[in-house]
């Protein structure tokens, strides 16, 4: 029986739940509480003031395409929006406690993909408040970076399109203004949340408080998010527009960023951020990673993983164009990049996780 074998058939058995064994964790002296105060000031922090960074940005280029509206000022929008998105797709990997969690709960608020346009349309269309305060109260689909991606692109139109709406409509730019206010605000919550400063997330993560129960929980939920993250790529941004989940019918109307032609890429960040938590490394930024409790228990394996990392971005970057024209006229190049998302979701999930004692629960978003 092949080692592949073995992998399908416990990635098969993830939906419902897959039994890696709690393994015999005696005699290891790792030191998981560093490891995850790493990760937190090395990784997971530093993306949050980045995404805060973005969001300024973001909210700025906003206003000054507001004050002044040209092709110039636009690219300058699209720009600081792609950019703010990026750091955002990176935390995916970190995307628990006050992203999924009350009372935060911000992951709603900021990307709620894909961009729900009838209720964008719908507000534009009323007389509502857009400003910032007005939109803390408004549904999950009136707000976050899907909803300024719809704004500030049009993939049959372009941008001269976009131009135009704006121009035919000043609450457009009201409303991209309070977008982009609020956006700040929540880069900024999630910020102080995490901050040793502010809520100590990072504290209560590395010490195995509150929700995490104990250390080796706390790092063990660590490794599953970058487990789900790569997952969630596979089935999420890549299967469901593909048509994975519909028998090969594609569904272009489940891409994650439609309008900003930025699924791949979103993709690719996702990755990302999921292999700067494998590393503990981010930029220039060493710190101790899930690999270094890997090498620890089986350092063979740390090989493998890299491999399989590189192998799903080179085969996502292979990708010809914007994913909602490649699922159609690159489908082998669509179908390789699913394969290779697959093959590092296996060696992760099946004997990285056998090596770690780690038992691999539901992905929350199974079934979404």
């Amino acid at each position: 029986m092949t080692t592949r074998f073995l992998r399908l058939s416990a990635l098969f058995a993830l939906p419902a739940l897959l039994a890696v064994s709690c393994g015999d964790t005696a005699g290891d002296d790792f030191d998981r509480s560093a490891m995850l105060r790493s990760i937190g000031e090395t990784v997971i922090l530093p993306t949050y003031r980045d995404f805060a960074a973005g969001a300024r940005a973001l909210d700025a280029a906003s206003a000054a395409f507001c004050a002044s509206p040209s092709a110039e000022t636009l690219d300058a929008t699209q720009q600081a929006f792609w950019d703010a998105k990026g750091f955002l797709k990176e935390a995916e990997a970190s995307a628990y406690g006050p992203h999924t969690d009350n009372p935060l709960r911000l992951g709603p608020r900021v990307d709620f993909w894909p961009a729900r346009t009838d209720s964008v349309d719908a507000l534009l269309a009323a007389e509502d408040a857009v400003d910032a305060e007005a939109l803390a109260s408004r549904g999950a689909g009136e707000v976050g970076l899907p909803a300024i991606g719809y704004l500030l692109h049009d993939p049959t139109g372009g941008d001269e399109a976009v131009l135009a709406a704006f121009e035919a409509d000043a609450r457009r730019c009201a409303y991209l203004e309070g977008l982009a206010a609020y956006l700040v605000e929540s880069a900024d919550a999630y910020v102080t949340a995490w901050d040793p400063s502010g809520g100590d997330h990072l504290g209560e993560l590395a010490e195995g408080r509150g929700l995490y129960v104990d250390v080796f929980r706390a790092a063990s939920h660590v490794f599953e998010q970058v487990l789900w993250t790569i997952e969630n790529v596979r089935e999420l941004k890549l299967g469901k527009p593909f048509g994975k989940r519909d028998g090969g019918v594609l569904q272009p109307g489940q891409l994650e960023a439609p309008y900003s032609g930025r699924s791949l890429q979103d993709a690719i960040d996702a990755l990302r951020g999921a292999e700067a938590v494998y590393l503990g490394r981010r930029g220039e930024v060493q710190g101790i990673g899930l690999r270094d409790w890997l090498l620890t228990r089986r350092p063979a394996l740390d090989a493998e993983v890299q491999a399989a990392f590189g192998d799903a971005y080179a085969a996502l970057e292979a990708v010809e164009g914007p994913l909602r024209q490649a699922i159609e006229s690159d489908a082998a190049g669509v179908e390789d990049a699913y394969q290779a998302v697959k093959e590092l979701q296996l060696v992760l999930s099946v004997d990285v996780a056998q090596a770690l004692a780690i038992t691999v629960t539901f992905n929350p978003t199974d079934g979404d």
